[in-house]
């Protein structure tokens, strides 16, 4: 199948792209700068300028894959929530409907919602809503927090702990449902070649799991004993505003509404529906932090020997 994919520079892309390529798939990428993915067909080319991948250049592609987004806005560049969550999905299903292309996969989020207090969220929310009346054959994934390698959550989680002293926001008592990289890879390959994806929205997540418990997991499987310091969340919250949009700010004022509004996914259908292989943590962490990854096929020989 011929596939145009947004945001195949990204961590999710780039392993999306991998993998979609081992499945047999031809690709076409939307890049900033050429050269960018190597065995892909590129267009040079922005989210938020339509006229940048005018409808012929898509012309062939059987299905769309719509993977970009922010973790934190930077105003001053145009960066923000509304233009790259809402306004590049708007220009995205046009581009959608004037080649011709019916199959749309859309990378949302866990949470997304129109009542939360995140405008992260808001505009993931209201991104869905401009997918589901689009016409076109959809599928929405909201996925949970991603660990992968080249990931900036793997990242941040193993400089927390090779710090030795590890600060932790609070008592650390905020749930994670941690998702491999390769899961949410396959679920967009399975949901590809299947029908009965269209016109679902799919929560992805793990075994649930404190912040705290994550770090004391990931010390383990890094053999690196952690210490630490509990930091108040006041105060996180009144640095985060004004340094939201530096790189340095290890969270940022969306994020840390993100982590008290957060809820696990209320089922995990998805796995039975698209025949994925649920993940524990600790599979989790071994295949993107300890000598992995594993591959698909041998974590599934080491299940059937439990």
């Amino acid at each position: 199948m011929k596939i145009f994919l947004t945001g195949g520079t990204g961590f999710v892309g780039r392993h999306l792209v991998n993998h979609l390529k081992s499945r047999g798939h031809d690709l076409v990428a939307l890049v900033r700068r050429p050269g960018s993915l190597t065995g892909v067909r590129e267009i040079v080319g922005d989210v938020t300028q339509p006229r940048t991948f005018p409808p012929d250049q898509l012309q062939g592609c059987e299905a769309v894959i719509h993977l970009v987004g922010i973790s934190r806005e930077d105003p001053a560049r145009k960066v923000t929530f509304p233009r790259l969550h809402v306004d590049a999905v708007r220009h995205v299903l046009e581009a959608c409907r004037q080649a011709g292309i019916r199959r749309y996969l859309h990378m949302s989020a866990l949470g997304a919602s129109h009542q939360s207090g995140a405008k992260y969220q808001r505009t993931k929310a209201q991104a869905e809503d401009l997918v589901r009346v689009s016409g076109l054959d959809w599928t929405i994934f909201r996925p949970s927090v991603i660990i992968g390698p080249s990931g900036e959550f793997a990242r941040l989680l193993v400089n927390l702990v090779k710090f030795r002293l590890t600060p932790l926001l609070g008592e650390g008592n905020y749930v994670l449902s941690p998702i491999s990289i390769a899961t949410m890879v396959r679920a967009f390959g399975n949901a590809l070649e299947n029908d009965i994806a269209i016109g679902k929205t799919y929560e992805l997540g793990g075994d649930t799991i404190t912040f705290r418990t994550l770090l004391e997991r990931i010390s383990q499987t890094l053999e690196r004993p952690v210490f630490f310091i509990n930091i108040p969340v006041g105060l996180i919250r009144t640095l985060a505003g004004p340094l939201d949009r530096f790189a340095f700010m290890p969270i940022t004022r969306e994020q840390l509404i993100m982590l008290q509004e957060y809820r696990p996914p209320r089922d995990n259908a998805i796995y039975q529906e698209l025949g994925l292989y649920y993940k524990s943590l600790e599979e989790v962490l071994h295949e993107n932090l300890a000598g992995g990854p594993l591959t698909e096929e041998a974590l599934e020989e080491e299940q059937k020997e439990k």
